[in-house]
């Protein structure tokens, strides 16, 4: 227990970093819950990766071109860190402004349309990796996240972010709402629908960008869903959802670290395994819950 507490210390910064986004994470997974738009959650992950891909492969080409006799071919680390959410923002940006577009116009077959967005961002991800031999391993490692090595200037970034986007979602929660979930009433009392979806969209943008290149996909996808799924069974009320489902991200997240220094893991698929055996277990204990309710009815009407 000490060796583990020592290394909590060691790694603060991670740890922290993880919990933090463990709790706000799930926060807008809710809505992607409710609005039945769980492929959304799955691919703006993987469209903001592409974007990362793209921005390098970009500014390589342009080092390239301007290279200078005895220079180095490769891009600096402060380029690479500066150009990842730059890219990957502008990517999300984009699909979200013409899915907006789509949605404002009635378009139907919307998880058709986030599928279709998955793996074609996933599959271009992949081919821009390949077209850049000089920052493909730099780039692969960035895209996978290395949760260990998160620093207190990111530790710092998270936190801001993720405080400034929660309590903006939080003022207009009500507003959010309404107008994705009832846009006819939303729009009678005066809501301009394509406002307020660009107002959510923006900050599902900015909050999935940053934590794509800090955390990387797989954690940012599986905190996003995971603890809301775990939660959604029990509870009743949209604030108590939000709430809880940040709870449960958070203790997973603080889980999954412990178990990643205890075993010796890598600490952002661990983090997602916690969290995953948190729904099972949450699955489980609510089909016994309501079979033992059952029960008592069945006993209690005879």
């Amino acid at each position: 227990m000490e060796i583990i507490i020592e290394l909590l210390l060691e790694f603060k910064w991670a740890v922290m970093a993880s919990v933090l986004m463990g709790c706000v994470l799930p926060v807008f997974g809710v809505y992607f819950i409710m609005k039945r738009m769980v492929l959304m959650g799955v691919a703006l992950p993987h469209v903001a990766s592409a974007g990362i891909a793209l921005a390098m492969l970009i500014a390589q080409r342009v080092r390239l071109l301007t290279l200078q006799p005895g220079q180095t071919p490769f891009l600096n680390e402060e380029s690479l860190v500066l150009l990842a959410p730059i890219g990957s923002f502008i990517a999300i940006m984009i699909v979200l402004g013409i899915f907006t577009v789509c949605e404002n116009r009635g378009n139907s077959f919307t998880e058709a349309r986030w599928g279709t967005t998955y793996i074609t961002a996933t599959a271009l991800m992949v081919i821009l990796l390949v077209m850049n031999p000089y920052a493909e391993s730099h780039v692969a490692t960035m895209l996978e996240g290395r949760v260990i090595t998160v620093t207190s200037g990111q530790l710092l970034a998270l936190f801001i972010m993720g405080t400034v986007v929660v309590v903006i979602f939080a003022i207009s929660n009500k507003g959010i709402l309404l107008t994705s979930f009832d846009p006819d009433m939303a729009k009678s009392m005066g809501f301009k629908i394509i406002n307020w979806n660009i107002t959510h969209y923006l900050m599902f943008g900015i909050i999935i960008s940053i934590c794509v290149m800090i955390l990387g996909p797989m954690f940012v996808f599986g905190y996003l869903l995971l603890p809301a799924f775990a939660v959604r069974p029990w509870i009743a009320g949209m604030r108590r959802f939000f709430i809880c489902s940040a709870i449960v991200g958070g203790i997973s997240a603080f889980i999954g670290v412990v178990l990643s220094l205890w075993f010796n893991w890598p600490l952002g698929p661990t983090e997602v395994l916690a969290a995953s055996v948190v729904l099972i277990i949450s699955r489980i204990a609510h089909l016994a819950f309501r079979g033992l309710n059952r029960k008592r009815t069945i006993v209690a009407g005879s």
